[in-house]
């Protein structure tokens, strides 16, 4: 597989070492996560999606969202959503300056109520002629490449994709990545892949593809059809990176739970160091979750860890479960 379906690809003036991207997802893809996945030797990681509108403001919390790029050994994009045009302007001038990401995307797919209600994430794809007038105005600005993400259309009634993509490729977007559902749909169903692969067929810039990239078997069926420039995983990374792996390589890579354990004990201390105490200790509880699941006694270690307080005694608790597969009587904090 790896010869045939993983290699390098263009965007604009960026050419990645693989074709496969990790995607941007709210309050995950942050710097001590993408330092795990990162270990896996994606093409492109994406940090967490920022408001163009923060930006603009330079807002200290959505600043502090982009920091440590320079870090990272693997290309390293921003994705950014909105719908204003001179805030668009204003930021993305700021990321290209301060950062210099490799990419620069626009979430156009974004199908949670409070952006849609805002106008902006899959919203933007009602507005073709907007949109793809915000995509040529940056463009002409900007010596980073942009890029956008979309879905096969806002509803079912309104399956654009095709005449959306066009418009942006007109305007100078350098790729575009799909997410096979409507803005409807959100995440339920299934991704549906013909309207992307039409999509790709018809377009000269690559085109990514994004929606139930779960198993290495699937991801391969999907390169297998020649007709996407590459895959973009995003759910599918939460408790196993390796997929990362597994998708570059074609084999299915065997983790043995001391092996997982030793990446949760790393990844607890780049969130602690990165995050504060306090904010690291609280966002490791859900990637401790995501990575029990589906292990024997994972649902009794969930109890232990999502009741624990201790930073000490919570990677205790990690090294009890990991390594010698043992769990201790959680305890419920009292109320105060």
């Amino acid at each position: 597989m790896s010869s045939d379906l993983i290699l390098p690809v263009s965007i604009g003036s960026v050419t990645l070492e693989n074709n496969i991207i990790c995607a941007p997802m709210a309050g995950i893809t942050n710097f001590p996560n993408r330092s795990i996945l990162e270990m896996y030797k994606p093409g492109l990681m994406f940090t967490e999606m920022v408001s163009i509108n923060a930006l603009s403001f330079k807002g200290k919390k959505t600043v502090g969202m982009l920091e440590h790029l320079e870090k990272h050994k693997v290309p390293v994009g921003i994705q950014v959503f909105g719908s204003d045009e001179e805030y668009f302007n204003k930021a993305v001038l700021f990321i290209e300056e301060k950062f210099n990401p490799a990419i620069i995307d626009i979430n156009m797919a974004c199908p949670a109520k409070r952006v849609i209600r805002s106008n902006n994430g899959a919203s933007m794809m009602r507005d073709e002629d907007k949109s793809a007038k915000i995509v040529e105005c940056l463009v002409k600005k900007l010596k980073t490449p942009l890029t956008a993400k979309l879905r096969i259309g806002f509803d079912s009634d309104s399956l654009n994709i095709k005449s959306m993509a066009k418009k942006l490729e007109a305007a100078g977007i350098a790729a575009i990545t799909v997410h096979g559902r409507t803005a409807k749909q959100m995440y339920s169903g299934q991704s549906d892949p013909q309207l992307i692969f039409e999509c790709a067929e018809e377009l000269n810039v690559p085109v990514f593809y994004s929606g139930d990239l779960f198993s290495m078997e699937y991801c391969q069926e999907i390169l297998s059809q020649g007709k996407v420039a590459g895959l973009m995983l995003a759910r599918g990374l939460l408790g196993s990176p390796w997929l990362i792996e597994e998708v570059i390589h074609g084999k299915h890579v065997t983790m043995s739970q001391k092996e997982i354990g030793d990446i949760l004990l790393k990844q607890f201390d780049l969130f602690i160091q990165y995050l504060g105490e306090y904010k690291g200790f609280t966002e490791m509880k859900k990637h401790l979750g995501w990575y029990s699941k589906g292990l024997t006694s994972g649902k009794e270690f969930r109890r232990v860890v999502n009741y624990e307080t201790s930073i000490e005694e919570q990677k205790k608790n990690i090294i009890d479960f990991f390594y010698h597969n043992k769990l201790k009587t959680p305890v419920k904090p009292e109320r105060k």
